[in-house]
């Protein structure tokens, strides 16, 4: 009991200490905040309250937003979009980029945004003008057509290691756009059915093509007796090889098959770290 009484009066003497600093800021703070008319506090042993109301209904407390994340690694534009993460809009540049030209080669640096690039076009053109919401493309593009879209990346380590895994990464593309299609499988090289798949797709759609290449340059410095030394170097003086001849071979019959069908392409963009004159395979 003796304890309990001396808790009591503690909390008493805590409660009262508050009461006196709050109701000298309150006089203190009044001038500055006319929209507070009242400010009633009430002090007991166990309780403690504070109430506040407001003269105008205009004025609003600011409320803690959640932070967005940054996409670190994150290479979806959908992905992005739908789990609201920090997005730089730049759309603008991609509504002028794809409302201007029809064949694009972008050279760039390594994690500089390409493959976001590729995907966030990829959904512009399959018409998904939900993700744009509130995007400065959101205004500018006024079909919102969708299109075929046929989309391949040699960014995978084992995706043009050599000419055999390169011909296997093609035909897998191939042979699932073809499904996409109802087109027969066939032996035929690989150009001439790139070639079937972007005619057949602009006929059954009766929408042109968009044909995206990620890292399309990734077969050759992967074959290149440099590429240890300088992975970004693909020039006059790199050291070539058997097997990067055979690579870029089998890539110039592919990408040649796209000068045979032009008129069935809406837009084509190929990205990389090389510039496009100094691979020669197109």
């Amino acid at each position: 009991p003796q304890l309990h009484k001396g808790l009591d009066i503690g909390i008493l003497l805590f409660f009262l200490s508050e009461y006196l600093l709050f109701h000298l800021l309150f006089i203190s703070w009044r001038p500055r905040f006319p929209f507070y008319t009242k400010l009633l506090f009430e002090a007991s042993k166990h309780e403690f309250f504070c109430i506040f109301a407001k003269e105008s209904s205009h004025h609003t407390f600011p409320t803690m937003q959640p932070k967005r994340r940054l996409p670190i690694g994150i290479q979806s534009f959908e992905i992005i979009r739908n789990d609201n993460m920090v997005y730089v809009d730049k759309t603008d540049l991609v509504y002028n980029l794809v409302s201007s030209y029809c064949f694009v080669f972008l050279s760039r640096p390594r994690r500089f945004g390409k493959s976001l690039l590729v995907s966030t076009i990829k959904n512009l053109f399959w018409g998904n003008r939900e993700l744009f919401k509130g995007l400065k493309i959101d205004s500018l593009e006024k079909d919102w057509v969708k299109h075929p879209v046929l989309n391949i990346s040699f960014a995978s380590s084992d995706s043009g290691s050599d000419a055999a895994s390169l011909r296997q990464t093609i035909d897998y593309y191939l042979s699932a756009w073809e499904k996409d299609y109802a087109i027969k499988p066939s032996d035929a090289p690989l150009g001439l059915r790139l070639a079937n798949v972007i005619r057949t797709a602009h006929t059954i759609t009766g929408q042109r093509v968009v044909f995206l290449v990620d890292e399309y340059d990734h077969p050759l410095l992967a074959n290149s007796a440099d590429f240890g030394n300088n992975p970004y170097s693909l020039n006059a003086h790199s050291t070539q090889t058997s097997e990067q001849d055979k690579v870029r071979n089998i890539l110039k019959g592919f990408y040649g098959a796209l000068k045979d069908c032009a008129e069935h392409i809406r837009f084509a963009l190929f990205t990389g770290v090389t510039k496009m004159t100094k691979v020669s395979i197109f």
